[in-house]
């Protein structure tokens, strides 16, 4: 059995990722994707608590360290059961995005930290509900279906904020 280090230390420390294996379809390849960006998320909220000048975006940060933390060990979970490997590493999209929004200060930070969840909340939307309804592991089509009300909430705060920001 391999250990899992779940260190998080740095601005663009390591996270774990998980890697469907070779010809993995469907069910692994979104555990794996779906994974990584809860990682991506959980970072982007700690640099948003660190750096947000916004007591809006810092407490809206602060919401999705709790709540993607919570279903990234709920992904990871059926990782396990699934019996996928984990692997360290931050996905060359996250560190990029990482890297910019590290390099903005204040109000400049705030407007772009939010024009980024209010799309990636978009994306896993509609990637989620995709996956819910073809998902062929039971367990996971149940984690993702009682995670959709978390994610459109998680939008439509994104929204209000990037609105309020304005």
């Amino acid at each position: 059995m391999r250990r899992v280090s779940w260190g998080l230390a740095g601005l663009v420390g390591l996270a774990l990722v998980v890697r469907a294996p070779a010809g993995g379809e469907g069910d692994k390849d979104f555990l794996a994707k779906a994974i990584a960006a809860q990682i991506a998320e959980i970072k982007l909220a700690e640099l948003a608590d660190r750096q947000a000048q916004s007591a809006e975006v810092k407490g809206f940060a602060k919401h999705m360290i709790t709540d993607h933390t919570k279903l990234r060990d709920q992904l990871l979970d059926r990782a396990k059961a699934m019996k996928l490997a984990v692997v360290q590493g931050l996905e060359k999209d996250y560190k990029d995005k990482m890297e910019r929004l590290s390099k903005l200060e204040g109000a400049d930070f705030d407007k772009q930290y939010m024009a980024e969840m209010v799309k990636d909340h978009q994306k896993a939307l509609k990637d989620f509900e995709a996956q819910s309804k073809s998902a062929q592991d039971q367990e996971l089509r149940r984690v993702l279906t009682d995670a959709l009300p978390r994610i459109r909430e998680h939008l439509k705060h994104a929204q209000q904020v990037a609105r309020d920001l304005k």
